[in-house]
């Protein structure tokens, strides 16, 4: 900027008024000292954008990007695409060589691209999208093999419980067997006596076969028989197996 006739005071403090609020901070923080006259402003005002100025990336930086061993496809395009983004005036062709001859040797689209080659960068983009479908595929496939793999290796890592020892029953115990437990608390009162009512039952009402008591159960009252056991040991009345079997049909109403 320069005004005809102007003097350098002059064309300093129009300056001014041509900038923007960013070029107006950068422009407060010259030193007064440094500027004397329209060039010394010019020279200290350029240097204050030098290192803001945009780099460019150049040309042959895009060959020596390579896909890197374990790298995906999708990684290594999008650093490509990124770099290529900063090269000013590239062809389409220069671009396609680039990143042909970055594509990691003897892979599916390295094959493929040998085969078939593409003829525009967006022709090969396209193409390339199949192949990364695969490779997220593939990937979320032995992501679910490897945790699998895992929890049957944290399984079989599992300790196997050792089977406990079975405990020797002691003298009371064996005496004295564990009562079966009975599902009533409370019976309907009978009209006659527990017997009288087997009897009279038993000829038309199935009883459930009673479970067989143990020999020391049997030999406790010799002289007593129960019509339901068919068997010593105490009275038909007395019969806590015979009240539960009375008590269960009432309820159900079948007495």
């Amino acid at each position: 900027m320069e005004l005809q006739g102007a003097s350098n005071a002059i064309m300093c403090r129009a300056f001014l008024l041509t900038l923007g609020d960013n070029a107006q901070i950068r422009f407060r923080r010259l030193h007064e000292r440094l500027v004397k006259n329209w060039n010394d402003l010019a020279m200290a005002f350029l240097a204050q954008f030098m290192g803001s100025k945009a780099r460019t990336t150049p040309k042959e930086r895009l060959v020596s990007i390579k896909q890197g061993r374990s790298e995906s496809l999708k990684s290594h395009l999008s650093r490509f695409n990124k770099q290529s983004m900063e090269v000013e005036k590239i062809s389409d062709d220069a671009v396609l060589m680039a990143v042909l001859a970055g594509l990691r040797p003897k892979i599916r689209i390295w094959c493929s691209v040998h085969e078939d080659s593409p003829r525009t960068y967006h022709e090969f983009l396209n193409q390339a999208e199949k192949y990364i479908s695969a490779e997220e595929a593939t990937s979320d496939q032995e992501e679910e093999i490897s945790k699998l793999d895992l929890s049957n290796t944290i399984k079989e890592k599992k300790p196997n419980r050792s089977p406990q020892p079975k405990r020797k029953k002691n003298r009371r115990e064996r005496k004295c067997p564990r009562a079966q437990p009975y599902k009533f608390r409370e019976y309907h009162p009978l009209k006659a006596s527990l017997e009288e009512v087997f009897t009279q039952a038993n000829a038309k009402e199935a009883f459930h076969k009673p479970m067989i008591l143990k020999d020391g159960q049997a030999r406790q009252h010799q002289g007593r028989y129960c019509l339901y056991h068919r068997m010593v040991g105490h009275d038909t009345d007395n019969c806590r197996d015979l009240k539960e079997e009375v008590e269960s049909l009432i309820r159900r109403g079948r007495l």
